[in-house]
């Protein structure tokens, strides 16, 4: 069973969690915390907790509890930066640093993500392109759909 709630305290402030019950199992599987909050219009900020259970399945897979946070300021309305960090302490190791720069044309947006994902050893650098108001079309990294506006 899984589940989502999304409460606004105001309108610049949520409370946003998800959690996942193992009905197998008869515990709480997955559980997300997170408080996000804008100053508007040109700074907004995320922070929130993830735990995963150890899982029983025999592979020895370990449970983890990471924290994430992220910073996103409009320089101008043309130009957007978005940076995230996220670090499991559980394993006592950062899991994945991320910086974005947004860039919006009169009806087109286009973004690029340098990404260093440390549980894996990778670095990545992802181009994506969205058109305004159809981000179904949208091309790449999809998680700043919105932020194109």
């Amino acid at each position: 069973i899984a589940t989502d709630l999304s409460w606004h305290l105001t309108d610049s402030t949520a409370i946003l969690a998800d959690a996942y019950y193992d009905l197998r199992d008869g515990v709480v599987r997955q559980f997300n915390i997170g408080i996000s909050h804008v100053r508007w219009p040109d700074f907004g900020y995320y922070i929130g907790s993830r735990t995963i259970r150890d899982f029983n399945n025999g592979l020895g897979e370990r449970g983890t509890h990471a924290v994430t946070a992220a910073v996103t300021y409009r320089i101008d309305p043309r130009y957007t930066v978005v940076w995230s960090q996220q670090y499991d302490f559980d394993y006592g190791a950062g899991v994945r640093s991320a910086l974005t720069f947004i860039r919006r044309y009169h009806r087109l947006n286009y973004g690029l993500t340098f990404g260093l994902d440390e549980s894996m050893d990778e670095v990545s650098i992802v181009f994506g392109l969205w058109p305004q108001g159809v981000p179904e079309l949208g091309a790449g990294l999809g998680r700043y759909l919105d932020l194109g506006r």
